[in-house]
């Protein structure tokens, strides 16, 4: 099995740099594209801008568990 190749791009020096929302997603741009970026807990992830079945935004959602 082949192992998966990841291209990891720097956001921010500092997590203080980027700007959560209430919700704890924050909206960055990389190569001209609108990325989410959540928190949950100690936990930094990334994910798509928009949904793609429905096409909403998803900084607009929740994290919860």
């Amino acid at each position: 099995m082949s192992e998966k190749k990841y291209k990891w791009h720097k956001v921010a020096d500092v997590l203080g740099e980027v700007e959560f929302a209430a919700n704890n997603i924050a909206i960055v741009v990389l190569d001209g594209k609108n990325i989410c970026l959540g928190k949950f807990k100690d936990v930094l992830f990334a994910f798509a801008f928009n949904c793609r079945h429905a096409g909403g935004m998803l900084a607009e959602g929740f994290i919860y568990a």
